[in-house]
């Protein structure tokens, strides 16, 4: 689907939203959440969520279903928040950042990564950025404990 980088954005903010939501309020997990829900990659959930890609415009009702909420909202038609969805932006975007981080480098060093591994490698960039590490070292941990894979 061909859509605007403000409207790829949009749709990843209300994914988040969306998914962290039905994860119980948990923004740990929710790419492996969504891509078992939906029955796609953990990689392909994570670049929905980054907003890199978007799934085809078919599959938008069958996600909106899943995590309660209607289409139009996830599609940014709609400006009604629905029910139940209350997210702190802050953890959001540290999720986002560790994600932004982590994919490219899995990507290019072990882009054979189990499910598992993606998720340890994901919790410890989320944990280091959560206690104020920069990047780099955010980086540097992350390829360490790929290459260790």
């Amino acid at each position: 689907m061909n859509l605007s980088p403000e409207k790829k954005a949009l749709f990843a903010e209300r994914l988040k939203q969306a998914s962290i939501a039905k994860n119980g309020g948990k923004t740990h997990g929710i790419a492996s959440m969504l891509a078992k829900m939906m029955d796609v990659s953990v990689q392909a959930a994570s670049k929905w969520l980054s907003g890199k890609a978007v799934p085809d415009a078919h599959r938008w009702g069958e996600i909106a279903a899943h995590l309660n909420v209607s289409a139009s909202w996830l599609a940014g038609a709609s400006h009604e928040t629905p029910e139940g969805i209350d997210y702190n932006k802050e953890q959001v975007a540290q999720v986002t950042r560790a994600a932004k981080l982590v994919f490219p480098l899995i990507s290019r060093l072990k882009p054979d990564a189990q499910q598992e591994q993606i998720e340890e490698v994901i919790e410890t960039a989320y944990l280091m950025i959560l206690a104020g590490e920069n990047d780099e070292a955010v980086t540097g941990s992350v390829v360490s404990k790929l290459l260790k894979f």
